[in-house]
């Protein structure tokens, strides 16, 4: 009996102190203190592999010092140890919206939503993945949805505003050449493009081609008779 006593206090020494463990690795990460808090997870880890709360702090630890790889990896251990931990899906989404993989952010969210409706959180991410995408029509819906959600909540608003004022990107592209007419050739602008990704579907562009209209006026110029 005394025996059975002893691995009982045992076993129930080493619960406390690993939760204590635990415990301060998150006090570390939540000080920006990256680095000894996934030594002291992994310390746990190395008794106890299969420690789900273990992985997953050290999980969000990793994203928040940028190791997206390796928060991936103990994201995707407790999906092999739990599948459907929702808590380990979503460090995955956030995983990809901060490592600036925005079109798997938008899968991983939608997945997400589709299991927890009445998730403001989930609305918010989402629709920061799709603004970034330069989706800000699919993203301000989700904010509005965020907002309904929450109608006390700031965020929700701040982000349908940033929305309004959010600056549209255009893509510029020159090319200079030899343009050539009449036995004339002449080094400058050829060509010019600006154009915008209005949205997933949508892109708008203006071109101004200057190798074409010289190209063409050589033509006219040798051959009168097409004008005739």
């Amino acid at each position: 009996m005394r025996q059975i006593a002893l691995v009982i206090m045992i076993l129930f020494s080493s619960t406390v102190f690993s939760q204590d463990d635990l415990k301060k690795a998150q006090q570390l990460a939540n000080s920006g203190k990256y680095t000894e808090a996934i030594e002291l997870y992994t310390a746990v880890l190395t008794s106890q592999s299969n420690n789900l709360e273990a992985l997953l702090g050290r999980g969000y630890t990793y994203s928040w010092k940028h190791d997206f790889q390796n928060a991936s990896a103990d994201f995707s251990n407790v999906l092999k140890i739990q599948p459907g931990n929702m808590e380990a899906q979503k460090g995955l989404a956030y995983a990809a919206l901060w490592s600036g993989d925005n079109k798997k952010a938008i899968k991983a969210f939608n997945e997400l939503i589709a299991k927890k409706q009445d998730s403001k959180e989930f609305y918010i991410a989402l629709g920061q993945a799709q603004m970034n995408d330069g989706l800000l029509k699919e993203a301000r819906q989700s904010f509005l949805k965020a907002e309904q959600l929450a109608p006390n909540d700031a965020e929700p608003k701040q982000l349908i505003s940033a929305l309004k004022t959010k600056p549209t990107i255009l893509d510029v592209d020159v090319i200079g050449g030899l343009s050539s007419a009449d036995g004339i050739s002449k080094t400058g602008l050829r060509y010019v493009q600006i154009s915008s990704q209005v949205s997933r579907q949508l892109q708008l562009a203006v071109k101004y081609d200057n190798s074409l209209s010289m190209d063409n006026l050589g033509l006219i110029t040798r051959n009168k008779s097409i004008i005739k």
